[in-house]
């Protein structure tokens, strides 16, 4: 499968889900995150979602990286 057909299958399959499920979603990405020891890293980076597009809510984690000092 090409770059594209996978941009638009994903991009399809997260316009398919509920505020629930992206919720829950989220939750569990973050949790991953959380547990990941970043003890040995200096800096994160990461992108600014896009509510539109049911993209991660990246703020929490943005908040969490910077209470670290990351």
């Amino acid at each position: 499968m090409k770059k594209q057909e996978l941009r638009a299958l994903y991009k399809q399959k997260r316009k398919d889900l509920t505020e629930i499920q992206i919720k829950g979603l989220q939750e569990n990405i973050y949790q991953q995150i959380y547990n990941l020891d970043f003890s040995t890293v200096k800096n994160v980076h990461l992108f600014l979602s896009m509510p539109k597009f049911k993209e991660i809510d990246t703020a929490p984690l943005i908040t969490y990286f910077r209470n670290k000092n990351k």
